[in-house]
């Protein structure tokens, strides 16, 4: 099993890392190991070697400000990790994160409340890096009236040097582990593996 120090070997490239979680939304069920998760990563990533930014619980525009402050931080050449633990949604085939802000009535309100994932993926595509490694574990159910978004998220086409990865398969809903864990299922496994 390759170490995060053998799939990004040691470089001159910054390491840089953007870690949310989001657990008190005001309008839907609120999670409980989301900022668990986002803290428990940000410590495997701080010992890798990476600059990490850790943000809990952010409103819509708090959320918008942590990835501009992300985007500002990168030079051409950088190794990033972007990693979202929450609420997601999936709409129009498009991947959403879910500020603890949102109110969400109408299909239509969804590209205006929250983040889409295709713009950090277009940012990320602009910015040149040398590596790029976006992390969602938000495939909870859809928690707002089904009418809204799809069950899970979508499959997404990276742009070149980005890697995906997903807590479930496209569509399907993530587990969240059994209540005793402080941690997710699918994040629980996955600082599992970072830590051999």
């Amino acid at each position: 099993t390759l170490s995060l120090h053998d799939a990004l070997p040691i470089s001159h490239a910054k390491r840089v890392a953007l870690v949310i979680g989001n657990d008190n939304y005001q309008q839907v069920t609120r999670l409980e190991k989301a900022g668990n998760d986002a803290e428990a990563l940000a410590k495997e990533l701080e010992a890798a070697g990476f600059e990490v930014s850790l943000r809990r619980d952010l409103s819509y525009r708090k959320m918008v400000v942590a990835f501009e402050e992300f985007y500002d931080k990168v030079k051409s050449g950088d190794e990033l990790i972007v990693f979202y633990a929450g609420h997601g949604v999936q709409h129009d085939w498009r991947n959403f994160m879910v500020p603890i802000d949102a109110r969400l009535q109408r299909s239509t309100d969804i590209p205006s409340a929250t983040v889409d994932v295709s713009q950090v993926l277009d940012a990320f595509k602009e910015a040149g890096n040398r590596l790029n490694l976006v992390i969602l574990d938000a495939c909870r159910d859809n928690p707002f009236d089904n009418q809204l978004a799809t069950k899970g998220l979508a499959p997404v086409d990276a742009p070149p040097g980005t890697f995906m990865a997903f807590a479930t398969a496209p569509g399907n809903v993530a587990d969240d582990g059994d209540e005793k864990s402080e941690n997710g299922l699918y994040t629980r496994f996955l600082i599992s593996e970072l830590k051999k």
